[in-house]
């Protein structure tokens, strides 16, 4: 039986206020879930609660923490942020690696030297100086400095590192009391300390409620991957570029990384770098007008060939009579200026002079040296506002285990290098002032010797003697005179003659 079929088909009719419905209840429905993905961090906390957990998908990878539940606030800042894997990947690059090894150097390399500031003789059996020695015994023993060492390059890599405080104990929830009483007393005392990366472990308790608290966004408990959840107090955090806590849990409370400043700008110096040398490759192309394309194209693109593999300097290019031979060069002028700028901001972001970080000479007018002084100046700021406690924190805990109860201090050594100019001048300069105290008779000779062995301005090995010239008959009378009786002195000096 044969079908037959309308001539035109049924439109089927749009209902476009369901649609409308079904858009905003999709609407509805995500915002729902936005606001309900924001709000689990904080579920099951009543309003007078000081603390709140934090599971941050974004900084717990290692401890497997907050699964599916992301700050999704934060979201936008997410693309700005690199990775620990990415960090840990671009350490080994040269620009990062340069930058990160002069700031860890010139930070701690120079030493420096510890002082008691409460020390009084007669209450030590020992002397100050023994003291210290057995100080520094101690941090020898436990490689202190290469463990410091280790902690700044970890901060300066990652944006933070952990130093567990290890107490010889098993319950790392217990917290600890740094004081000399309680660590002594309860049988406390640092065995040893112990650099944790920030890809290790996560803040496990935070208190993100009340800004009024001196704990605000400081975590009282971190988890470490292995051990579990550690006290805060046992937790020492070193943080030279602290994040604002507005986006603090993503960079899981600790700081800016020298590889996050740096990468943008090291991104587009390497473009540049790249661009340039696909530019110097090709700045020149060599042409032939001629009408064999069109006759032969197999022949042409042979002949082509065969002469961009035979040309050189002693070679010879025939051309027929309808051919012609042309070169256009492309101007190079003002690339190194460009890669020169990028290069600058490289230096910029690191903060690092760029002959520091480059290794290559100053040009122009400039000697590199206002650069180089500015940059230590923020190497010694950056030691006594960051390093400084620090380390004087871990150090004391070790004085407390060596049973002497004093309050430590610690003093950087000179990071920069006087050169000879300016030692020459330094040296004139106290030799002058040394001069005019010993002029004025301020001081004698021997006095000033010994100010001039302390500055280091004389040689502990060279020999002076000083002989005091003969004073005149005049000055014995006069000093006899104020102990002698009237005419005795005169006859004293009489019989002495």
């Amino acid at each position: 039986m044969p079908k037959f079929y309308p001539t035109t088909p049924k439109q089927k009719q749009i209902d476009y206020k369901a649609q409308l419905r079904m858009i905003e209840n999709a609407e509805v429905k995500i915002k729902e879930k936005m606001i309900m993905d924001i709000k689990k961090p904080l579920s099951g906390i009543s309003n007078n609660a000081p603390y709140k957990k934090i599971h941050d998908l974004l900084v717990n990878n290692i401890a497997n923490l907050g699964v599916n539940n992301s700050l999704l606030q934060y979201s936008e800042f997410v693309n700005n942020r690199i990775g620990y894997a990415e960090m840990a990947f671009l350490r080994g690059e040269a620009y990062f690696s340069n930058a990160i090894e002069a700031y860890r150097d010139d930070l701690i390399d120079k030493r420096g030297k510890f002082k008691l500031l409460n020390f009084k003789d007669d209450l030590s059996k020992k002397t100050e100086n023994e003291i210290l020695q057995d100080l520094e015994t101690e941090l020898q023993k436990m490689n202190f400095w290469d463990k410091l060492k280790k902690a700044i390059d970890t901060s300066l890599t990652f944006g933070g590192a952990l130093v567990f405080i290890d107490c010889n104990t098993d319950d790392y929830t217990k917290p600890i009391y740094k004081n000399f009483e309680k660590m002594n007393s309860n049988g406390e005392a640092v065995q040893d300390f112990k650099i944790i990366e920030p890809y290790l472990c996560s803040p496990y308790e935070v208190n993100t409620i009340n800004p009024l608290n001196s704990d605000y966004m400081k975590p009282s408990q971190w988890y470490i991957s292995g051990a579990g959840a550690v006290s805060g107090t046992r937790i020492e955090t070193l943080i030279f570029k602290e994040a604002p806590n507005l986006v603090k849990p993503i960079y899981n409370f600790l700081g800016f990384s020298k590889i996050q400043q740096m990468r943008e700008a090291v991104k587009i110096a390497e473009s540049l770098n790249n661009s340039n040398a696909e530019i110097a490759m090709r700045f020149r192309t060599t042409g032939i007008e001629s009408g064999l394309v069109e006759i032969n194209q197999d022949y042409a693109v042979s002949r082509s060939l065969a002469i961009n593999k035979l040309r050189n300097n002693l070679g010879l290019l025939l051309l027929t009579d309808k051919e012609k031979y042309f070169q256009t060069d492309t101007n190079l002028s003002g690339l190194s200026e460009i890669q020169n700028l990028a290069l600058q901001n490289v230096a910029a972001c690191a903060y690092i002079p760029r002959n520091k970080l480059l290794g290559d000479e100053p040009s122009g007018f400039s000697s590199g040296e206002f650069s180089t002084k500015n940059y230590y100046d923020t190497i010694e700021s950056i030691q006594a506002t960051i390093l400084k406690p620090f380390l004087v924190k871990l150090a004391q805990m070790i004085l407390w285990k060596l049973n002497y109860n004093y309050v430590l201090d610690f003093e950087f050594n000179p990071v920069a290098q006087e050169n000879a100019k300016e030692k020459a001048e330094r040296e004139n300069l106290a030799t002058d002032k040394i001069t005019k105290l010993f002029t004025n008779s301020i001081i004698d000779g021997e006095q000033a010797f010994k100010i001039g062995q302390q500055d280091g301005l004389i040689d502990n090995n060279e020999v002076y003697a000083f002989e005091a010239d003969e004073p005149s008959d005049l000055e014995t009378e006069n000093l006899l005179s104020k102990v002698l009786p009237n005419g005795e002195a005169t006859e004293a000096i009489t019989e002495q003659a």
